[in-house]
């Protein structure tokens, strides 16, 4: 009798944990399956749903999350319809939550995956796993300070552009440097979102980073972080006979905030204005357009769209200009990117005979990009799509061109005033009349 009770009980619980496995499991497959739908319909380049589950699963081998004698190749799963690939990652993934000593949960296998693979899509497309999206939020909604730096990414490798006169130029830190680890953490492949939450803590308190020069050699520097608890998106400035415009970043509703603050400084009607856009990533693409149809008259362009599947967007400037220098300075260095570089190109093509660049070349990301997750985004110009995994999607869908439709992207744009002839754009800049290299092919895929 009792023996009849143990092995019902011994039942009982197989039962339940082959549940749980197969809830797992099912957990699992559809975080691949809400991925790869948004990046099938929505992502610059041609991928199927099932290529991107194939290229996952993958790179999850490649990275070496995980290994063992026994580890079964990785599925090819790419010349099947999307419910076929999902079953067949579904199988697979069950293979590697059973391998000896594998620790990771089959939801965790899934978003390690694509995390491996977003990264090589192209050098912006990320995707933050469940736990490291919880992290982000939770330091972005703690009060706390950063140190006057913006990263950039090639490869894996960090470089650090920090603001002129912040905390980050004193200690002396030099735009270009690589950023080794922070407070003893390896950066190597980490998000830029998670470095910052590394680097943001209390104001007056200590982070320490280490650095590699261009000459190679490395230094541990103890940095200060900044006492405002939120570094302000742009300060004005005044010089002799004009007025600096400082811009860290670009917010939406930065026209109208710029124009505001100057006008109650008395510099609104300046003739000689500098915008420093040094050290600038970007930020907000509605922000630039904002900031530079102040300067331009209705019907210039500032920059054109091109997003899959849809003819080119072209925006321009709609009201005539409210601010009119007879000279514009812009301040660049290798970490202006993105939308800075929306606004330098749009200047400098518009009025160039008003606007100048000057310094180093620019970074070189042109591209248009949705964040997804479990939340409204309120990503400008794009309906709302959202993934339930819990991990953040941030994904490119377009690219951005100049007036004239040349890019910038992955090559940069040169300072005018020391470009040959003044064109800031490289010799093999993508053109937007290049269907080879700037209009991707339509996605085909097998129907179920």
């Amino acid at each position: 009798m009792l023996a009849g009770m143990l092995a019902c009980g011994w039942l009982s619980a197989s039962s339940a944990h082959a549940q749980a496995d197969g809830r797992e499991l099912d957990a699992a497959v559809e975080t691949l399956r809400e991925c790869a739908s948004v990046i099938e319909k929505r992502c610059y380049y041609p991928l199927t749903a099932p290529v991107v589950v194939t290229r996952s699963l993958a790179e999850l081998h490649q990275s070496g999350i995980v290994t063992g004698s026994d580890l079964p190749p990785a599925p090819d799963l790419a010349q099947m319809t999307e419910t076929e690939a999902l079953q067949g990652a579904r199988k697979h993934l069950a293979l590697l939550a059973a391998l000896p000593g594998q620790r990771l949960s089959p939801v965790e296998l899934a978003e390690a995956a694509l995390a491996a693979y977003c990264r090589k899509i192209d050098p912006y497309t990320r995707y933050e796993t469940t736990e490291d999206a919880a992290r982000i939020d939770k330091a972005r909604a703690t009060s706390g300070s950063g140190i006057g730096m913006s990263l950039k990414e090639r490869d894996g490798t960090y470089y650090c552009y920090p603001y002129p006169d912040s905390v980050a130029a004193l200690s002396g830190i030099r735009p270009g440097d690589k950023l080794v680890s922070v407070d003893g953490r390896a950066v190597k492949n980490q998000s830029v979102d998670l470095l910052a939450t590394w680097i943001k803590g209390p104001p007056g308190t200590e982070v320490k980073l280490r650095i590699e020069k261009s000459t190679g050699r490395q230094q541990l520097l103890p940095v200060t972080r900044e006492a405002g608890s939120i570094s302000p998106a742009f300060r004005i400035e005044k010089d002799t006979g004009g007025v600096v415009l400082r811009v860290r970043r670009f917010e939406h509703g930065m026209g109208e905030a710029a124009f505001k603050a100057l006008q109650s400084e008395g510099q609104g009607s300046a003739r000689l204005m500098t915008v420093d856009l040094r050290g600038n990533q970007g930020g907000s693409l509605m922000g630039a357009v904002e900031l530079a149809a102040l300067f331009l008259d209705p019907g210039a362009e500032i920059a054109t769209i091109l997003e899959r599947g849809f003819p080119p967007r072209k925006i321009e400037a709609e009201k005539a200009a409210v601010l009119k220098p007879s000279q514009i300075s812009i301040l660049q260095d290798e970490g202006t990117a993105s939308a800075s570089e929306v606004f330098i190109a749009a200047l400098v093509m518009n009025i160039p005979d008003r606007a100048a660049s000057q310094g180093q070349k620019t970074y070189g990301k042109g591209v248009l990009q949705l964040v997804v997750s479990d939340k409204n985004n309120g990503q400008e110009g794009a309906d709302i799509v959202t993934i339930k995994s819990g991990g953040v999607l941030t994904l490119t869908t377009g690219m951005i061109f100049a007036k004239g439709g040349l890019s910038w992207n992955e090559t940069g744009l040169l300072p005018s005033t020391t470009a040959a002839g003044g064109k800031i754009f490289a010799p093999n800049a993508i053109s937007i009349n290049n269907t080879a290299r700037s209009r991707p092919k339509p996605v085909v895929k097998l129907v179920d």
